[in-house]
């Protein structure tokens, strides 16, 4: 079952199309999926960390990791919250 069933707002529903367009067509899916995992991870990280410079910049890593939680949902056949997903849901939504 998918995590998310409806678009957010009008950017993020262009951003999914865009994105599953491109992993359709280019028929590079893991590849697609291995980017969003890595910018995922890198936002992660940085939001645990503490490492962001500002609360703005901070805002914007959480917005940048559940976006890439999203889309990894959207693109991926199993979904983000799958034992195959390279996202660690749990822990996102530990955080």
């Amino acid at each position: 079952m998918s995590l998310f069933y409806a678009y957010h707002n009008p950017m993020v529903k262009t951003v999914v199309d865009s994105a599953s367009q491109f992993a359709r067509d280019s028929r590079n899916e893991p590849l697609v999926l291995d980017c969003i995992s890595a910018l995922a991870a890198g936002s992660f990280n940085t939001v645990k960390q503490g490492k962001s410079d500002s609360p703005e910049s901070e805002r914007l890593c959480v917005l940048v990791l559940a976006t890439c939680c999203i889309l990894y949902d959207w693109i991926s056949p199993q979904g983000v919250g799958s034992a195959q997903s390279s996202i660690d849901v749990k822990a996102v939504l530990d955080m």
